[in-house]
């Protein structure tokens, strides 16, 4: 079965053929279904403590080698994009860039999500609910689960559109797994060739890529004009 989905204005055809693929298009097809732009919330714009954002990164992530330098490139990366989003907000999106993959440390490891582990974590140790929930979506990582039931588990952290998702996952495609820099088409190139055996997943992925894409490309337009020199499109060689 097939049909036509919808997110961030973005028309994506999917074939539901996978194990858990209606509740995806469910997922993305319902439109406010915890979702939320930005949020007006107490702590909405709460402060956020990037220096221990990037602490916890690092002791955590540290002994796994790759995964270290990745979080680092991409608190690097969501540094030089912060002028796309409120000002409020610049600290929120780089701790979540240090602290996005948190969940690939072995001692969080519970459910095979790393972003939905690293969320909880975090939410157990009284990090705010806006960086929670931009870790437990980041890069659209919920369409990598293929267990209908682990799905539902998303729906304890409310799902962010807007400035600050768009450059979280700016951050995180622009940043090799050694922490370089990359046009997109090479990061998206890289994440297939290590995941090219599970097929299962790999067909996931490549529902998830125009949507990425999208997302980085709406950050790009929201760079200042003239574009800032750290503003780069990583669409394109690094220069």
């Amino acid at each position: 079965m097939s049909g036509l989905l919808l997110e961030g204005g973005l028309c994506v055809l999917v074939t539901l053929a996978l194990s858990g693929a209606e509740q995806h298009a469910t997922w993305l097809g319902t439109a406010g279904s915890g979702v939320v732009a930005g949020s007006d919330d107490v702590d909405s714009h709460a402060l956020v403590d990037t220096a221990a954002a990037a602490r916890l990164a690092r002791e955590l992530l540290s002994p796994i080698g790759d995964r270290w330098w990745h979080v680092r490139g991409a608190a690097a990366a969501a540094i030089t994009v912060r002028s796309t989003v409120d000002i409020a907000d610049q600290e929120l999106l780089v701790a979540a860039a240090w602290l996005h993959d948190i969940g690939y440390a072995p001692a969080l490891s519970r459910t095979g999500s790393h972003a939905l582990d690293g969320a909880r974590f975090l939410r157990s140790q009284g990090w705010p609910d806006r960086v929670c929930g931009l870790v437990a979506h980041h890069s659209y990582a919920r369409l990598l689960v293929t267990d209908p039931m682990l799905l539902l588990a998303w729906n304890e952290f409310s799902r962010e559109e807007g400035p600050v998702a768009d450059a979280l996952v700016y951050a995180d495609m622009n940043s090799m797994p050694n922490g370089g820099r990359a046009p997109l088409r090479i990061r998206l190139s890289d994440v297939r060739a290590r995941h090219a055996t599970d097929e299962a997943r790999a067909r996931l992925r490549r529902l998830r890529e125009p949507l990425l894409t999208a997302a980085v490309e709406r950050v790009i337009a929201r760079c200042p004009e003239p574009r800032h020199a750290d503003c780069r499109d990583p669409r394109v060689a690094n220069r």
